[in-house]
């Protein structure tokens, strides 16, 4: 008999408050899991119905309410597979309801221009949302964000509009062994990894419709590879903030083990962790 998962631990009420989770999905969420329900069972059912809600506001042209409810539902989506870390079909369905829910609520935007980019890098793709304030100057500066291990960019986004907001452009960026990047597109982490948040930056450089003072920003272990990248390419970037980062990882490891196996599954040393 399959046991009945719970809340994650590390994904606490003001974290998924913070990042998207409705309030008031969290308190239905809370309320059946701790009558014994499934998290992931729960969680995707509250998408699920949300996603419905949002498609018919949609049609009846309230774009502000169905973007509410495409976000909420990726938001709660996200966080229901967060600890599923390998490529099972529960994994991948989930996953890909939220991200077709994240894109559909990410073209409802007024205020932002959203392009989903690709950026080629070993032979893979790195994957991407680019976002710039409308009416924002040919040389709008950019920040190029990132998540950590399991906080990927649907995460980050919601950090990334605090920047939009104060008219800077975001390239809102899953790297090597980080969400959709790793999941569909098999680019794997790597210890260099600052190699691969260079070809973003010169991604950045070689477009015209931004600017070239652009900055990093890495959030939990997105803070320590942001700032290896800083390191590497401080003629390139004007700024770094690493909210959360670490400079080492080898006392992360000794106190959390499993992020040794996590790491190593995303690098594609293990098949599973």
């Amino acid at each position: 008999m399959e046991s009945t998962r719970q809340i994650p631990k590390t994904q606490s009420f003001t974290r998924m408050i913070a990042r998207g989770v409705d309030f008031t999905d969290y308190v239905k969420m809370e309320a059946r899991v701790s009558k014994g329900e499934d998290f992931v069972k729960v969680c995707e059912e509250l998408g699920d119905y949300s996603v419905q809600h949002a498609t018919k506001e949609l049609a009846l042209g309230h774009r502000l309410t169905a973007r509410t409810f495409f976000m909420k539902a990726a938001a709660i989506y996200r966080v229901s597979h967060y600890e599923i870390l390998n490529y099972t079909e529960e994994k991948i369905r989930i996953y890909v309801k939220e991200l077709e829910s994240f894109k559909k609520g990410m073209e409802l935007y007024d205020h932002f221009t959203a392009e989903k980019v690709e950026i080629p890098y070993n032979g893979s793709k790195m994957v991407g949302w680019l976002m710039i304030p409308k009416n924002a100057a040919k040389n709008v500066p950019v920040v190029v964000t990132t998540g950590g291990m399991t906080g990927f960019k649907e995460e980050v986004h919601y950090v990334a509009l605090s920047f939009i907001d104060r008219g800077m452009a975001v390239l809102n960026l899953d790297g090597p062994g980080q969400g959709e990047a790793f999941y569909f597109h098999k680019c794997l982490f790597e210890i260099t990894i600052e190699n691969a948040f260079e070809t973003a930056v010169d991604f950045l450089l070689k477009r015209s419709d931004v600017g070239n003072k652009i900055a990093l920003y890495g959030l939990c272990m997105g803070g320590y590879l942001m700032a290896r990248t800083a390191c590497k390419i401080s003629d390139k970037i004007v700024a770094l903030v690493s909210m959360g980062g670490g400079y080492e990882l080898h006392s992360t490891a000794a106190e959390i083990p499993v992020f040794t196996v996590i790491g190593s599954f995303r690098a594609g040393i293990f098949n599973s962790p």
